[in-house]
């Protein structure tokens, strides 16, 4: 990873290696445990790199757990990669030493200085690999992939310096993030994250209660808040309180259609700029994640057809407890839909529940 700028706090490019390195656990007891380590390789990577680009700073993390293991590489990959990667990021964000730095000079921060939300802009993460275990290496681009959408560097020819004698700049395929990114539909019973699940269960009650208030007719949506579109769309907001500890709080908005040619408000900055009424102290870096869900309207006016709304029914084969996952947000996306600017390639975490059908 390495970054500049900062918001105009640096001037020149931060270049960091982490190096990781493991062991795993040999299929004969008798043999050793660090039989197969790649920590030695990695100190004469570290060699290599001092000698060739000695502007590189290069730091080492190596495990002892089995890289076979998921558990174990998810482990590690929360417990000291992210970490060590947070850590530089935080720095460059708030333009402060980073922390080789501060272990070189002993430096003491008295008081933090204030955190740059268009730190994305300025800090790249790249991943570089081989082949290895998969379970290490699905952990690692899991781990990376929530708030650094990391670019990859795939090394699929191996070993060119060891019958050449040379570095091959052929032997390394560069793939962005979005080329990479290829996530799995989801059951929303098995998501882990204790924020996501708050999300889905309060965009749930929220579409619950809108679509209560649509067929009980106590409502101007039709005739007034969406009288140009008739397209309602419910937005979740996820918050650190500032207040209270960093405790998460939710939002809820909805997208307002009064007249299109005086423009209209989106759901995303409707409920960003609810959390910001309520609490005007609250910063960029304190909005988590934003859920978005479009919700069908029925042409037909209840008062007027005396029946009512129902909800279109599923495809016949489409499974009601599936999900797939968007993306996140760490501020930036979020802060963006308050400028107007969110798209579907903003980085945002939004649900989706087509035909009336429960998808993350």
């Amino acid at each position: 990873g390495g970054g500049g700028g900062g918001g105009g706090r640096r001037s020149s490019v931060k270049k960091v290696l982490i190096l990781v390195s493991g062991v795993g656990s040999p299929r004969n007891w008798t043999h050793s445990v660090a039989g197969n380590s790649t920590q030695a390789c990695a100190e004469l990577m570290e060699i290599f790199v001092k000698v060739l680009y000695p502007d590189v700073i290069v730091v080492r993390l190596h495990s002892e757990t089995n890289i076979f293991r998921y558990d174990e590489n998810i482990s590690f990959s929360k417990q000291e990669l992210l970490p060590c990667v947070n850590a530089y990021r935080d720095a460059h964000a708030r333009g402060e030493p980073y922390p080789d730095e501060m272990q070189a000079t002993a430096t003491v921060i008295a008081a933090r200085e204030s955190f740059d939300p268009d730190w994305k802009q300025t800090f790249s993460v790249a991943i570089s690999f081989a082949d290895g275990s998969p379970a290490r290496t699905h952990a690692i681009q899991a781990s990376l992939r929530r708030w650094y959408r990391p670019t990859y560097y795939h090394f699929w020819q191996l070993k060119t310096f060891w019958h050449d004698s040379k570095l091959s700049d052929e032997d390394i395929e560069v793939h962005p993030f979005e080329e990479m990114e290829t996530v799995p539909a989801m059951d929303v019973a098995k998501i882990n994250d204790e924020e996501v699940k708050l999300v889905i269960d309060e965009m749930k009650a929220f579409r619950a209660h809108f679509l209560q208030t649509l067929d009980e007719n106590r409502n101007d949506i039709r005739t007034f808040w969406l009288r140009k579109t008739k397209k309602p769309v419910l937005a979740v907001l996820l918050v650190s309180d500032p207040e209270d500890r960093g405790r998460p709080r939710l939002y809820r908005g909805t997208n307002m259609e009064v007249s299109m040619p005086t423009g209209s408000l989106c759901a995303e900055r409707n409920v960003i700029g609810t959390a910001l009424a309520t609490n005007p102290g609250l910063k960029r870096e304190d909005l988590r994640m934003v859920a978005v869900l479009a919700v069908p309207l029925s042409k037909d006016d209840p008062s007027k057809a005396g029946l009512r709304r129902k909800i279109p029914s599923p495809p016949p084969d489409l499974d009601l407890n599936v999900c797939a996952v968007i993306d996140d947000t760490n501020s930036g996306a979020a802060a963006a839909a308050a400028q107007g600017h969110a798209s579907a390639s903003d980085s945002s975490t939004g649900i989706s529940f087509p035909e009336g059908k429960e998808f993350l």
